[in-house]
């Protein structure tokens, strides 16, 4: 006998009212709800804010669990809306530094000999590998739009054009193996804040990686609310000061915030922006979803409850506002 059995939609609401404790209000209606939410999100994927000891806390509706998590997917859906405009704008930049120093003939730039070399064979063979997927994506035998148009119809294919078809992961890869002066023209053309080259480097690798971590996350459904960017943190005290006032207040340095945790991916996020309109987009997106959330108490109690528990200040449009102001500015 297998130790998760299938169970139907009412024996999923009897055991949420029966062994959670949660409050149903309409067992009809709480079906209809589990085909939107599936159960395992339902229970385990919000558990650490409304659980204890596999018991929901006094007083949990269905219906309010129902409006956190259409406010989680929504905030998530706004990281993931301005995640593809940093993919972009990173593929761009990395794209015009190549082709400035390398050319744009196909086996000019993927002349693997032009990237830097390690002794460490791990990075030997990755560099390998991705220099493989790179010649694969334009030789190989199940080639894309629009990299197959101009195999088909021109003599090369330039960066701009190849790295359409390559993963964020990828684009990543290539970018920590270009030689140290094209890291740094990428580095400066992304992070526009006033800080030393080499600093420019080290955090714009670690912010493009928060991004592109969290970025999957959320695309694979997975559990956005408690996960981390790991061992990628922006944790330089000179950094972090140098964000004080904008992004960072005291607080949030004395207490670690937006290291690595979801706080880093929106940190992350407004400092590879850049462009001043969409820093101010990305602000107005948040403050509107705050605001879809405040016609009743319930709703201001979710928006509210959500920013606390994902530990991101619920002033973080006001913040990207003065951010991108101090950036105008060149206060920053």
């Amino acid at each position: 006998m297998v130790d998760k059995p299938f169970k139907t939609y009412p024996q999923l609401v009897e055991i949420l009212i029966n062994s959670h404790g949660l409050i149903v209000q309409d067992k009809q209606n709480a079906i209809e709800l589990l085909k939107i939410i599936p159960y395992y999100d339902l229970v385990n994927g919000y558990k650490e804010h409304f659980m204890i000891n596999d018991q929901y806390v006094k007083g949990m509706t269905l219906e309010y669990i129902l409006l956190y998590a259409l406010f989680d997917k929504s905030f998530q859906n706004i990281l993931f809306k301005y995640s593809v405009y940093i993919e972009s704008r990173f593929k761009n930049s990395v794209a015009y530094a190549i082709s400035n120093h390398f050319g744009v003939a196909t086996n000019d730039y993927l002349d693997i000999t032009k990237y830097t070399n390690s002794s460490n064979s791990n990075k030997r063979n990755k560099k390998i590998k991705l220099f493989n997927t790179l010649n694969d994506t334009w030789k190989g035998s199940n080639i894309s739009q629009p990299t197959l148009h101009y195999v088909q119809t021109k003599d090369h294919v330039p960066p701009w054009i190849l790295f359409r078809n390559i993963s964020f992961s990828s684009i990543i890869d290539l970018f920590t193996f270009l030689p140290q002066n094209l890291k740094e023209e990428v580095a400066s053309d992304m992070i526009l804040i006033n800080i030393s080259s080499h600093s420019k480097v080290e955090l714009m690798h670690i912010a493009i990686t928060i991004v592109r971590i969290f970025r999957n996350i959320i695309a694979h459904n997975l559990k956005f609310i408690t996960n981390t960017s790991n061992h990628y943190e922006i944790k330089s005290k000179a950094i972090r000061n140098h964000l004080l006032g904008t992004l960072l207040t005291q607080d949030d340095i004395a207490n670690d915030r937006g290291k690595n945790d979801r706080f880093s991916m929106a940190i992350s996020t407004v400092l590879l922006l850049g462009n001043e309109i969409l820093l101010g987009q990305f602000a107005k997106d948040i403050k509107i979803l705050q605001a879809q959330f405040a016609s009743t108490e319930q709703e201001l109690k979710v928006t509210n409850d959500y920013f606390k528990n994902i530990d991101i200040p619920f002033d973080i449009p006001e913040r990207i506002a003065f951010y991108a102001q101090a950036l105008n500015e060149k206060q920053i």
